[in-house]
């Protein structure tokens, strides 16, 4: 059984040298302080970056006729209805049309792709409002004449005027433009215009659909499901041709890229900060040191007096312990402290840089921790042996 006096020890050689202990346990301070800001900054980048580009987070599938056989073959908003209530693995499956004509407004004319959509458009692809607002269901029910204009299509037909409020001419109708949006997946340089898909069928009358855009539900395996809905879809339309029905993955390589880009944003970050915790390390082992040296007389004379060696090397690991939890502790309570302080007071402009909420991971403290702990043991390794290696005699004699 342990003697608690064990625990005093340690206690009161490092309160006999203040100043020392708190220049070597800054290292270990600053490393903590260090760790938990980079942790708390990349997670937040990540989840800002995650919001922003929340579309490399669904499993998103476009099917479509192929070109060569869209002719005898129609895809129809029944077919993208039964494909959610056949199909378990489809959260949804929407509509979308898709034709090519021209915009007018003034004296500009631009050839557009013009995009008829439901309103659940908008949630899986994540639409950009830049400026105004997005269709409501009343306007899809209503058919009414109404835009939604790509920022490019904006500045092509209107400039730095205000667009938001007047109307420009498609297909010799007036539409009215009702808000300005970024959509992701497309080319910045885009001419698109989003109109009710209800309202596209009355400029371009038509019982087929383009595409159906069909999102998974979470943690599916998108390569056999790609398969199943190739089947499921031949038996629908009768297709005897493999290859008639195209399905495309958009984001599959970029959500990979995303998650791999995080995965080694989250490593430098330990590495950075187990290089710093490493060199606070030494400067622990290194004061230890000083302290065996200091206390050859007073070790010599409890090997003397019968200490067991597993006495003197808890003596020098608890030291350390100490050292280094008090430090990393004070660091960790630095550290959240001022991600605190940066979500009440920075967090607005964070937002500029797509950085959203950040904050620190429970696991992620304790695995700061369990290395602290560990670093701590490490650290006592060297100093412990030198003790053990103390000779009575030959200690007692120099003194």
């Amino acid at each position: 059984m342990i003697d608690y006096q064990i625990f005093i020890e340690p206690y009161k050689s490092l309160r006999q040298h203040t100043i020392r202990t708190c220049f070597t346990g800054f290292g270990v301070l600053w490393a903590m302080l260090l760790l938990v800001l980079f942790q708390g900054i990349s997670n937040g980048y990540y989840k800002g970056l995650t919001k922003s580009f929340s579309d490399f987070n669904k499993d998103v599938l476009n099917i479509s006729i192929n070109p060569s056989s869209a002719k005898r073959l129609k895809l129809t908003k029944t077919v993208a209805t039964s494909l959610t209530q056949g199909l378990p693995f489809f959260e949804c499956a929407v509509p979308v049309l898709e034709t090519t004509s021209f915009l007018i407004h003034e004296t500009e004319k631009e050839e557009s792709s013009i995009i008829g959509i439901e309103t659940n458009y908008a949630a899986i692809h994540d639409l950009k409002i830049v400026e105004g607002r997005f269709f409501t269901q009343r306007h899809i029910q209503a058919g009414l004449p109404i835009c939604l204009l790509s920022k490019q299509t904006k500045m092509n037909l209107f400039g730095e005027e205000m667009a938001i409020g007047k109307s420009i001419w498609l297909h010799n109708t007036a539409v009215h433009v009702i808000g300005i949006v970024e959509i992701m997946g497309r080319k910045e340089n885009e001419n698109i215009a989003l109109i009710p898909d209800t309202f596209f069928n009355t400029l371009f009358p038509t019982q087929t659909i383009t595409k159906m855009v069909s999102v998974l539900k979470p943690k599916q395996d998108i390569s056999s499901i790609q398969a199943k809905t190739k089947n499921y879809l031949n038996r629908q339309l009768q297709i005897q041709d493999k290859d008639t029905i195209n399905i495309y993955i958009p984001y599959t390589k970029e959500t990979k890229r995303f998650k791999i880009l995080f995965l080694v944003i989250q490593g430098f970050t330990w590495f950075i900060s187990g290089c710093l915790l490493l060199s606070g390390v030494v400067g622990v082992s290194n004061m230890m040191l000083v302290v065996v040296r200091e206390r050859t007389k007073e070790l010599a004379i409890r090997k003397v007096v019968g200490a067991s060696t597993k006495h003197i090397v808890l003596l020098i690991l608890l030291e350390s312990i100490i050292i280094h939890v008090l430090a990393g502790m004070v660091g960790m309570g630095l550290g959240i402290g001022l991600l605190k302080w940066a979500n009440q007071c920075l967090l607005p402009i964070m937002k500029l840089y797509d950085i959203a909420h950040v904050e620190l991971k429970y696991a992620t403290a304790l695995a700061a921790l369990a290395v602290l702990l560990i670093a701590s043991c490490l650290a006592a390794i060297i100093p412990a042996k030198r003790a053990l290696y103390i000779k009575p005699i030959d200690a007692l004699n120099n003194e």
